[in-house]
């Protein structure tokens, strides 16, 4: 039972940290929290990299040893989640270490926040500005010196594309696999993430493009991917049904209406910049990203509503 002695329901736990998170925006200091393990698990992930991942060796060798990395690396990053699961569940009130986990890597109001940064410095047209915010929204996605050559024409679609990958893998991916796997799914989840960033860079959404650590990043892209693959449908489908909710931002393509589960959420976003003015294209997309946001809260609060009646 949620608020039980030394245990707090996962989907109470995940409707609190939601909350918390949409209250408090930025943490602050607190967001550096996770800052020196994610350098942790970088510098090794990188050390391995270069011990391993020499031009002498065949590219079989190199793919061989890539997959050995990636899935050592994600095996110890479940078992940590899990070593925590077992702390949080049996010690009381310790609950709390996974509620404050669950606030640093969800991402709602800071996704909410870049998006309107980049609207706001697109209409005083201060471009470098936008670029600042874009690269902060788009979170690996995009290049540093790609994004500097960008116009404001292009920034425009650009950021409808991150804010529908954000809320594919910083909302609706964490707390999939938080659900099904608990701390050790999102570990899991977190660092498949960073380590197809890692290895793939801005390969990880375009299949045709080789990853930046060649052979030896083939296994970090394909398991990312197959992470990513059932959140980022949900969150087209999320998208979807917040653009059938919403007729004044209807896109004119229908077609993400009549086929909405398969459509990745980039798909449904992008049509804006080119259906609405670009003053306005931004501001829709970003009201149909709350709308989903929205959408899901509501869907995990009946979860947890069934839970308590089945319970009772």
């Amino acid at each position: 039972m949620p608020g039980a002695y030394g245990y707090a329901d996962p989907l109470f736990l995940l409707l609190a940290a939601l909350a918390l998170e949409v209250y408090l925006g930025r943490l602050g200091w607190f967001g550096g929290l996770l800052s020196r393990p994610r350098a942790a698990v970088v510098r090794l992930a990188r050390a391995l990299e270069r011990r391993l991942n020499r031009p002498e060796r065949s590219l079989a060798a190199r793919r061989l040893r890539g997959w050995l990395v990636t899935v050592f690396l994600l095996l110890a990053a479940g078992a940590a989640g899990w070593l925590l699961a077992l702390f949080t569940r049996f010690y009381p009130f310790a609950w709390s270490l996974e509620l404050l986990l669950l606030i640093l890597l969800l991402r709602q109001r800071r996704t909410w926040q870049e998006a309107a940064a980049v609207i706001a410095a697109l209409g005083r047209g201060d471009l470098q500005t936008a670029r600042a915010a874009l690269l902060r929204l788009a979170a690996g996605d995009i290049a540093p010196l790609h994004a500097e050559r960008l116009d404001a024409p292009a920034v425009l679609p650009a950021s409808l594309t991150a804010l529908g990958r954000r809320l594919a893998d910083s909302l609706i991916s964490p707390v999939l696999w938080y659900v099904l796997l608990g701390p050790g799914g999102l570990a899991l989840q977190q660092a498949s993430l960073l380590l197809a960033r890692l290895y793939g860079g801005v390969a990880l959404y375009e299949p045709g493009r080789a990853p930046e650590a060649g052979a030896f990043g083939e296994a970090a892209l394909r398991l990312a991917r197959a992470v990513e693959w059932l959140p980022s449908r949900l969150a087209g489908l999320l998208l979807a049904l917040a653009l059938r909710l919403s007729p004044a931002w209807r896109s004119g393509d229908e077609s993400a209406l009549r086929r909405p589960w398969g459509r990745r959420p980039e798909s449904i976003l992008a049509p804006l910049a080119s259906a609405l003015p670009a003053n306005a294209a931004l501001p829709a997309g970003l009201s149909l990203f709350t709308q989903a946001c929205l959408l899901h809260g509501g869907a995990l609060l009946g979860l947890l509503l069934l839970r308590l009646l089945l319970a009772g």
